[in-house]
């Protein structure tokens, strides 16, 4: 799914092409973007790990995958550098499904 790689570099080219003026970004708040992403990622494998053993991952990953989606064009939204860091956050946490299920295997 390379589309979950082009979610970590469009916030890059967005940055370059006017979000730091339309936002009103200053210092190091994109660093700062990537970094609410790690940690939603980071924060979001405890739980969805509890969650694979119980959930079927013919339900899970699909749910998962529309979850990713809406955070991910929600940012088109963001008003402000919180409301973004909220939704860096989410597309964070839904991703968090996809290497795990990529190596699962069920029998």
């Amino acid at each position: 799914m390379k589309l979950l790689l082009l979610t970590r570099t469009g916030v890059d080219n967005a940055y370059v092409a006017g979000m730091k003026e339309d936002l009103g970004f200053y210092g190091n708040e994109l660093a700062q973007l990537q970094t609410m992403y790690i940690v939603g990622a980071a924060v979001g494998q405890i739980p969805f790990l509890f969650i694979f053993t119980y959930v079927p991952m013919y339900w899970l990953v699909p749910g998962m995958d529309i979850c990713w989606g809406i955070a991910t064009l929600l940012q088109f939204r963001a008003q402000s550098y919180a409301e973004m860091a909220a939704y860096r956050f989410l597309v964070g946490w839904f991703e968090v499904y996809f290497p795990k299920s990529c190596s699962e295997r069920r029998v």
